[in-house]
């Protein structure tokens, strides 16, 4: 078959005006807000029919909102958090939001709570506790000035703050043009949250009993130090053994593999909790892997293949011959999978990182006590970071004024 071409058209400075094609520029193009009046339902229908719910949460994803979720209190608080990749004004996002929710909620709801997250960390929050002058507002009634007593605004990250975050609730413009400068910087936030977590996770051991974990901790690593010699004897007898080999050599990555997943799971923002938890996990990693390190210099302890015996130390000695105690490997493996068995009840992961453990007694690299002594230190720090995670906006109240009182609202779980 012959093809059929033709030469492309020339530019419109080389033709006649008649000639001349209208130039293509690109007009970018988002979802209208939500304008509709439906019909809503009184709350026994809303919490008891998953449609009502359901219907929220498609209207407010057609506005290309994510990760939606929504709750209706006992208190009649209608609390929905959500994330908006393409809006970079928190208040034009959070009108949006609004403006369905209040079309969509029960009837008899009192209040609506928005919180609008950014990268799984929460940016903002606000309350609406005064929802007919909220209507009325968003219907162009009110001014701005009138609202501002009845809206409770918390800003989770200052670095978003808005000078004025009512300007924009009631924008029904489809484009939001704000411009974002930080989009062409360095986010400096996961290292902001990294040091926030570090110093969070001090306070929580501050508070640990320490006195009872240190003799719980003692006595497990005396009693397992009767097994180095007997272990450290069998490794040697069936160090040709392929599946001891296998074992070593999966036991030996484990621990950085959950590093490199924990940091995936930390900077993947399409589920919060997830990445919660995966900070937790690879913060504890890395503590667990400077606290060892610290360790193991401090104690010097001869490695079983140093020929030296397991009570042959040299405290702050730089040979590497000289830092058995704690194994390092196990300790780092144990921190990271702590927190994700801990908030997914997930105790298989423990296994996991037993293979770590069992693996650095194979390898001949560790007396039993050693490997022992490091899956404690890495059990203790997952656990303290797991606890700062889940720490975060608990036991902080909120305070509200309304016309004819005053309402406290405590997180606590």
């Amino acid at each position: 078959r012959t093809l059929w071409t033709e030469p492309a058209p020339k530019p419109n400075e080389q033709v006649i005006p008649s000639d001349r094609r209208e130039p293509w520029s690109f007009t970018p193009t988002a979802p209208a807000p939500y304008v509709q009046v439906p019909a809503r339902a009184p709350a026994a229908a809303w919490t008891k029919d998953a449609r009502f719910e359901h219907a929220l949460v498609q209207a407010l994803y057609a506005q290309q909102f994510r990760n939606v979720d929504v709750t209706y209190d006992n208190s009649q608080r209608l609390n929905v958090s959500l994330s908006q990749p393409e809006v970079r004004s928190a208040s034009f996002a959070i009108g949006r939001a609004a403006r369905t929710a209040l079309r969509l909620a029960p009837l008899e709801v009192r209040e609506i709570r928005l919180t609008l997250y950014e990268r799984a960390e929460p940016a903002v929050s606000y309350d609406f506790i005064d929802l007919r002058r909220l209507d009325r507002f968003l219907r162009g009634e009110i001014e701005a000035k009138e609202l501002h007593d009845t809206v409770a605004v918390e800003w989770h990250n200052p670095a978003l703050r808005e000078a004025d975050p009512i300007a924009r609730l009631r924008d029904l413009e489809t484009i939001d043009a704000t411009p974002k400068v930080a989009d062409l910087l360095p986010d400096p936030r996961p290292a902001r949250r990294v040091v926030d977590d570090v110093v969070d996770a001090g306070r929580v051991a501050a508070g640990a009993d320490w006195l009872r974990a240190g003799a719980i901790g003692a006595g497990a690593v005396l009693a397992s130090a009767v097994l180095d010699k007997r272990a450290f004897r069998f490794a040697t007898d069936h160090a040709d053994n392929r599946w001891i080999k296998g074992g070593t050599k999966v036991g030996n990555a484990l621990p950085w593999i959950g590093m490199g997943a924990a940091a995936l799971a930390a900077l993947d923002g399409s589920d919060p909790r997830r990445s919660r938890i995966g900070y937790a996990a690879a913060e504890a990693g890395a503590m667990a892997f400077l606290a060892t390190t610290g360790l193991k210099y401090a104690f010097g302890r001869a490695r079983p293949e140093a020929g030296l015996g397991s009570r042959d130390f040299q405290p702050f000695s730089a040979d590497s011959n000289h830092q058995a105690f704690p194994s390092r490997h196990a300790a780092v493996a144990w921190a990271v999978v702590t927190p994700f068995a801990r908030e997914y009840n997930a105790d298989w992961l423990y296994g996991a990182a037993a293979v770590t453990t069992l693996a650095r007694v194979g390898s001949r690299e560790h007396w039993v006590s050693d490997a022992v002594a490091g899956s404690l230190v890495g059990y203790a720090i997952g656990r303290i970071f797991h606890e700062t995670s889940r720490a975060h906006g608990k036991g902080v109240p909120r305070v509200l004024l309304e016309r004819n009182g005053i309402k406290l609202g405590w997180a606590l779980d």
